[in-house]
């Protein structure tokens, strides 16, 4: 038995000398590595030989389940009679058996299962349960990550280690390198795997209607078979497939196309129109790229790729998983550390404020406001205790903080509202804060606003002075400034407004200017421009890797 013991190191397993029998903990399947709540699911746990006796006898094996934080419940038990040979040699294990148990988790959550064959032997997972579905695709097949749940490359070989870790083993296949192909040749290529993941497919044409005529064989001979496809580019044509395919990977490999993260969206509006957003999985570009010496000329960052995630999960939260290439051929870490946001951004809770351009709204009622935001949760699982902080700045600059929890189940939001005496005169920042845990993750965990005594319709303007020397100064309130109202469609209006610059906060460089937006039916812009007997102040910019500084006298913007 200490043979086995030494091989699980790592893993919790304990045995009796006596005892000849172990749990290989470290071989122990479940039938979907990222289990649904309410799904029913097979564990196959491993039952070793660790002598060199043969073993003959009935064994129970129990398995008890607790959510996270809380104690096992009942054990189920499954008895067998075993006949096990012994190891050949002290270097070796004996025969096993694997012992079946069937689980319904019946909500999302972290889980303790623990497997026990009395106080002989014993060994405990954790398992994520999310409330949907969640896929996550690597170009490669990298058995060390913890949540890659379909390989795109595995060989015939490895399918069986896959398929007891709960992935989806699929098989690379060609398609848009294979355009010269029958349609008869790609039935017999793809046709050999229950599982395959296609590289690439094309936009409509007729290289494609071959592929689709392909799969229309295949959906008959196989209809249980898992295809997945790296698409060069999304298109419409995918609402008429949707039935033949199973995820859809569009590569969207910005280490291409110079990091700008607006390039997502016309993929999204595209899966969304073809009604597959659901099935499709954005394709992230993370490895290095290298020119016609083997230099390399683009090499993507951990930050790189932490960008990319979070602006997927702000701007479409309902795709269910990601897709990565490649496995391999990256900066040291940036993979393991994509795998990891895996988890962090699609497993776990994920808080977040909603409409981050405009958080908070505020309500007036005689001396009192109400600010209020809206809080989801776009992440897997349910946050039991969420905390916020309100933070309202006093005169003097101090701060009064109040603080609040609440649960968000996942995919739900909480309209949220602190209530706060308005100020007699001046402004008042207000901002909420959602404080870190390690129970969730935070996406957009700050609002701000500001209270004030003049008319709550009025609209605030931050601005930061950029230069010291500027000839007027905002945040001592002088000069004018005029709001021109820019329609939707960007034809200006004819109405203005006159903007009054607030004071400043003490030891803040940052002024509001406040201006009384007319009524509008549309979307509008407000665009502040000086006024016409102030010099127009030209702008600077500086560039510091990804970020733009664009600044003139008067305002400062980041991009």
């Amino acid at each position: 038995m200490r043979r086995l013991l030494m091989a699980v190191a790592g893993l919790l397993a304990v045995a009796s000398c006596a005892w000849p029998l172990a749990i290989d903990g470290q071989d122990i399947g479940l039938s979907k590595m990222i289990p649904r709540a309410g799904e029913t699911l097979t564990w196959l746990v491993p039952l070793v030989n660790d002598s060199e006796e043969t073993f003959s006898g009935e064994v129970t094996m129990t398995m008890r389940v607790a959510c996270r934080g809380e104690a096992f419940g009942d054990p189920v038990a499954v008895t067998q009679d075993l006949t096990l040979a012994g190891a050949a040699d002290a270097q070796s294990l004996g025969e096993r058996a694997d012992f079946e148990f069937a689980w319904t988790p019946p909500r999302n959550g972290w889980h303790r299962v623990a497997f026990e064959v009395g106080d002989l032997t014993r060994a405990e997972r954790e398992i994520a349960v999310t409330e949907r579905d969640l896929w996550f695709a690597w170009f490669g097949a990298p058995q060390e990550f913890r949540w890659c749940n379909i390989p795109t490359t595995v060989k015939p070989e490895d399918a069986q280690w896959w398929l007891r870790r709960g992935a989806i083993p699929a098989r690379w296949k060609g398609g848009v390198c294979y355009k010269e192909w029958p349609v008869e040749r790609f039935v017999e290529s793809w046709g050999d795997s229950d599982w395959i993941a296609i590289d690439e497919v094309n936009g409509p044409g007729e290289v494609t209607d071959k592929f689709i005529a392909a799969w229309e064989q295949l959906e008959e001979q196989q209809p249980h078979q898992f295809r997945a496809i790296w698409s060069i580019g999304a298109h419409e044509y995918w609402s008429e497939i949707a039935h033949l395919v199973d995820l859809f990977l569009p590569e969207i490999y910005l280490n291409y196309r110079g990091d700008h993260l607006g390039q997502f969206d016309r993929y999204l509006e595209t899966a969304r129109a073809a009604g597959v957003i659901e099935k499709t999985i954005p394709a992230l570009g993370i490895h290095q790229i290298k020119d016609a010496r083997g230099l390399v000329r683009t090499s993507p960052t951990r930050e790189d790729v932490l960008r990319q995630v979070r602006y997927l999960k702000r701007t479409a939260p309902e795709l269910n998983g990601l897709a990565f290439f490649n496995a391999t051929a990256t900066a040291q870490g940036v993979a393991e550390y994509a795998d990891g946001l895996c988890g962090e951004y699609y497993v776990s809770p994920v808080i977040t404020i909603a409409d981050p351009a405009q958080p908070l709204s505020v309500s007036r009622e005689r001396a009192s406001a109400q600010v209020s935001a809206t809080l989801r949760n776009v992440g897997g699982m349910d946050a039991d205790e969420v905390r916020l902080q309100w933070r309202i700045e006093q005169p003097g600059g101090d701060l009064l903080c109040r603080t609040e929890a609440l649960s968000l189940r996942a995919g739900e939001e909480q309209r949220v509202t602190g209530s706060f005496d308005a100020p007699a005169e001046g402004w008042r920042a207000v901002e909420l804060r959602i404080e870190p845990s390690d129970g969730y993750t935070v996406l957009d965990g700050l609002a701000q606003t500001a209270l004030f005594a003049n008319d709550p319709d009025t609209i605030l303007l931050p601005v930061t002075p950029a230069q010291a020397q500027s000839p007027i100064t905002i945040a001592q309130g002088d000069g004018r400034r005029e709001a021109r109202i820019i329609s939707a469609a960007g034809q200006p209006e004819p109405g203005r407004a006159e903007v009054t610059p607030l004071p400043a906060r003490p030891g803040r460089e940052e002024a509001l200017l406040a201006f009384s937006a007319p009524e509008v039916d549309a979307l509008t812009v407000f665009a502040l421009r000086e006024a016409e007997d102030l010099r127009p102040s030209p702008p600077e910019w500086t560039r510091d890797g990804d970020l733009l500084e664009v600044r003139s006298a008067w305002w400062q913007v980041r991009l």
